[in-house]
Formats: structure tokens, C-alpha cells, sequence
């Protein structure tokens, strides 16, 4: 007897999955078989895929955070050789 998962809403994570699947061309047979029929070659190359763009925007991110951020003193202006700053 086949045993019937209960649907979910589909997560943020689950929605990347699906577009990467689907840049791959696999949309079809997961929606047909399901995840678990993917082999283990086509499951590593969708969460490299993922793995890949979580770090991209982790690090973009960042950049931007960064960008946006005020160093104290960052307004100093450098000291000539007289030691003054004009």
C-alpha cells in the first residue's frame, strides 16, 4: 500500500529548488515521479546550484551592508607633514 504525503506550502527554499530544476530540465520528471526519484547526481548539481546562490546573495549582502556603514572618523581629514590637518 502507497503510503500519501500531505502537501505543504511550499517554502522560499523549495521555490529556488524548483526554478533550478527547472533551468535543468528536470521540472517534468519531479513533478511526475517526485524528488525522491531524482538520482544522486541530479540532487547534487540542484544543491551545488543552491548552495552556490545562498553564498552569492550571503555576500552580496554583506557588501551592501558594509557599503552603508559609517566608519568613525571616516570624515578625518590625513595630517600633512606639519602635523596639522590644513
Amino acid at each position: 500500500m502507497e503510503r500519501k504525503k500531505k502537501k505543504r506550502a511550499l517554502t522560499p527554499e523549495d521555490l529556488q529548488k524548483l526554478e533550478i530544476a527547472r533551468d535543468l530540465g528536470l521540472e517534468d520528471k519531479i513533478r511526475s515521479l517526485g524528488w525522491a526519484e531524482l538520482t544522486a547526481e541530479e540532487s547534487g548539481r540542484i544543491g551545488g546550484i543552491l548552495s552556490g546562490r545562498r553564498r552569492a546573495s550571503r555576500a552580496a549582502a554583506a557588501k551592501e551592508q558594509l557599503d552603508t556603514v559609517q566608519c568613525p572618523g571616516a570624515d578625518l581629514r590625513p595630517l600633512d607633514a606639519s602635523g596639522s590637518a590644513d
